[in-house]
């Protein structure tokens, strides 16, 4: 049995570390209750194939990601600072695949009166790229109902306003390019062991743990690897691996 339990942590920490590293981690917010539901779950399912997916949504909301492969979704009415300091740590860039004008306005004025807007400004001042999606924009212009162009002067003055804070606007269509070039520094990420990683494997009594080849090691763990006798292997490039 206890062999059993050391394997299950062993594979907990492999796919904590694949998981982690292997792709970007975005973290998409719904917002725009209009958008047909089956279409937004068929785009962020096609996202989900190239990136690991947090997601938040509204209670209201949570039926519809049942069928979307998603590392973890939480309720915007929930979100607490703790939630946003998490996210600032483990997500490289936060997505709303479509705001409304309101949604747009409150931003642009920093008017934090509700959870998403908050949760958005929250992420600015952490340093994390955000993403808007302007299919609402887009379609009123094309369908000619910016009758009245000093209400489209507005919503113009917002999104430049928001692009000087660096908030970036895209399409949906537009999303998996856009992130793309948004994420190229992604690549050059290293893996961070920490103390706590040397910890999970010591108390399954396991002698070493593999990272990979890239990876930050901390002081920390180093030390804790000395005192609870777990060695620390790094894969190299050819996938051997080396004592460090």
């Amino acid at each position: 049995m206890k062999d059993y339990i050391s394997l299950l942590v062993q594979q907990a920490l492999n796919e904590y570390f694949k998981e982690a590293f292997d792709k970007p981690h975005i973290l998409i917010m719904l917002t725009n209750s209009r958008v047909d539901s089956s279409l937004m779950s068929n785009h962020i399912l096609e996202l989900s194939k190239r990136y690991t997916i947090s997601l938040i949504v509204s209670e209201t909301e949570q039926k519809y990601t049942d069928s979307l492969y998603i590392h973890r979704v939480f309720t915007l009415e929930s979100i607490t600072m703790v939630d946003i300091v998490q996210f600032s740590k483990m997500v490289d860039l936060m997505y709303c695949p479509s705001i409304s004008h309101g949604f747009l306005a409150k931003l642009s004025m920093l008017l934090d009166d509700t959870n998403s807007i908050w949760i958005v400004l929250q992420m600015l001042l952490k340093g994390k790229k955000v993403l808007l999606g302007n299919n609402v924009f887009k379609q009123n212009k094309v369908a000619n109902i910016w009758h009245n162009s000093s209400l489209e002067t507005k919503v113009q003055s917002y999104i430049k306003d928001l692009k000087q804070d660096g908030v970036y606007f895209c399409s949906m269509k537009q999303a998996t390019e856009v992130i793309s070039k948004l994420l190229k520094k992604h690549q050059n990420k290293k893996p961070l062991l920490l103390a706590k990683h040397i910890e999970e494997i010591a108390h399954t009594e396991q002698q070493e743990i593999t990272v990979p080849h890239n990876s930050i090691i901390t002081p920390m763990a180093i030390d804790a690897a000395k005192q609870l006798r777990v060695a620390i292997k790094k894969e190299t490039r050819s996938e051997k691996r080396d004592d460090l």
